[in-house]
């Protein structure tokens, strides 16, 4: 990049390092979700990103960075959409089917399943 841009390297690294990504406006709204978790690199390297996008509107409303794909991630997301003010009317979720269930029951909190 500092060749491609006749910048130092140091300049890049502080451009990067001072970068702040605009924060997420949402219009809470009743959603259809498809959520799935997405893995870079290789299995030793354990990094990846859940997301949670709205079918109907094509957007991403939420997301986490993980290290591995766990049943408190989808919760704790599905809680931040709630709490947000979204009506989740469905989800499909990478064939756990009793997990997308426990998706759309808005009543339940993850703190109320433990």
């Amino acid at each position: 990049m500092a060749v491609k841009h006749n910048k130092s390297t140091k300049w890049i690294q502080e451009q990067i390092k001072a970068y702040e990504p605009d924060e997420k406006k949402h219009n809470p709204r009743e959603v259809v979700l498809v959520c799935d978790a997405t893995f870079y690199g290789k299995k030793k390297d354990k990094l990846g990103t859940l997301v949670f996008k709205d079918v109907l509107e094509n957007e991403i409303l939420i997301w986490k960075h993980i290290q591995s794909e766990k049943q408190a991630d989808y919760f704790y997301l599905r809680d931040q959409l709630l709490e947000r003010g979204y009506t989740i009317l469905s989800a499909a979720v990478d064939g756990k089917i009793d997990l997308a269930t426990l998706i759309r029951t808005q009543k339940l909190r993850h703190s109320e399943l433990k």
